[in-house]
């Protein structure tokens, strides 16, 4: 085993080690009594759909990434994809954000690509991610919902949420540009 190895498994072992020691101080003052109350009346059907709904998102994110890796990487199928993604968004949960990384990590090992390549292929997503948000505001906004009665009711905060959804959908406009350009003239610009 070389020293980077050997460094990688020391810090991951000390990194667990105080999210146990940390899950062990919280675990003292966890008031069980209070746990029992709030969770008799769960609907527990509306717990295994939502288990459920979790694991097909996983999927379906296998499948988009796949889908952005297809210029550079033909023969990925999504389920070997499926395993990397559970475990990043397991490290996220956990990390927080610095936990993000992993993800792109663990697929550029599986793919046998670099790193850059999936931290690149993770800011698309991100754009698409933020394409699809911005979507969904423009309809909560400009659309008959609860948020346009809200709105009605306290003008002034109806005129500032018309004005983030236009200044949002400028941006998504601008990032979307962005990605075409780098698309058609990517070696142009990298020059």
């Amino acid at each position: 085993m070389n020293k980077n190895r050997i460094f990688v498994y020391v810090l991951v072992l000390a990194l667990l080690a105080a999210l146990v020691y940390m899950q062990f101080r919280h675990w003292q003052t966890f008031d069980w009594g209070k746990f029992v109350t709030n969770t008799r009346e769960v609907n527990w059907r509306d717990v295994i759909y939502a288990v459920i709904l979790i694991y097909v998102a996983y999927l379906l994110r296998a499948v988009r990434w796949k889908l952005f890796l297809r210029p550079v990487r033909k023969d990925v199928s999504a389920s070997s994809l499926v395993s990397p993604t559970v475990v990043g968004f397991t490290g996220l949960a956990m990390l927080g954000r610095p936990g993000e990384l992993i993800r792109p990590y663990l697929i550029a090992r599986r793919v046998n690509l670099s790193f850059a390549s999936q931290l690149a292929v993770w800011a698309v997503e991100r754009i698409f991610d933020l394409g699809a948000f911005t979507v969904l505001m423009i309809m909560a906004i400009f659309l008959p919902t609860k948020l346009q009665a809200f709105a009605t009711a306290r003008p002034v905060y109806g005129h500032w949420l018309h004005v983030a959804g236009y200044l949002l959908s400028a941006l998504v406009i601008a990032m979307f540009s962005v990605a075409a350009l780098v698309n058609y003239r990517g070696p142009a610009i990298a020059a």
